[in-house]
């Protein structure tokens, strides 16, 4: 938290992002001081409240006995690309109950694809709506690249879904479960 000069600028930090506050010329520093001062207690009050939240929903997670699946981009484009119904699979394994989920990157990626050629664009909206029919969470993940982000979710307990053969076994490498896509009609997990 920052306040500079008579007119400088407040800067509030919250949840990785930064929100610069212009304050008007010909202000007072004590006004400037007062601003800042008020912010911050707010400020302070909302970090606690983020905290609370994700600790709660951290301890939801891990309290419950749903298994969780994070979806790569190329399963998701396989929807589209070879008519397998990916989700429905998941269900038939793991039941009703499971947890689909995605990492932005993931998302971002397949976000992108819906931008290209005819097919890879036709698969990649098949897929965007897909996600949307079976509640995919998109979950934010601290990681560069789709691929690290689900390596990340493996190590806290997700179950990898992904056609990708160099991220199987990086993810099998410290024993997590990874499903995938078997003669383009099948999914297994191994």
């Amino acid at each position: 938290m920052a306040a500079s000069g008579i007119c400088g600028s407040l800067i509030i930090e919250a949840s990785n992002r930064k929100k610069v506050v212009k304050l008007e010329k010909g202000k007072k520093k004590i006004e400037c001081e007062s601003f800042a001062a008020k912010n911050a207690a707010e400020l302070e009050k909302g970090k606690k409240k983020i905290e609370c939240e994700r600790a709660a929903e951290k301890n939801e997670m891990n309290s419950s006995k749903k298994p969780r699946v994070a979806v790569d981009a190329n399963m998701l484009m396989a929807i589209g690309q070879f008519k397998v119904d990916v989700f429905s699979e998941i269900g038939k394994m793991f039941g009703k109950n499971v947890v689909l989920a995605a990492p932005m990157q993931v998302f971002d990626e397949v976000l992108s694809l819906s931008e290209g050629g005819k097919g890879t664009k036709m698969a990649a909206g098949i897929a965007l709506q897909e996600m949307q029919n079976h509640k995919v969470k998109i979950v934010s993940v601290n990681a560069k690249g789709a691929d690290n982000a689900l390596v990340k979710m493996a190590k806290e307990g997700y179950i990898v879904a992904s056609n990708d053969a160099l991220l199987r076994k990086r993810i099998k490498g410290f024993a997590a479960q990874v499903i995938y896509l078997r003669q383009k009609r099948f999914l297994e997990i191994g």
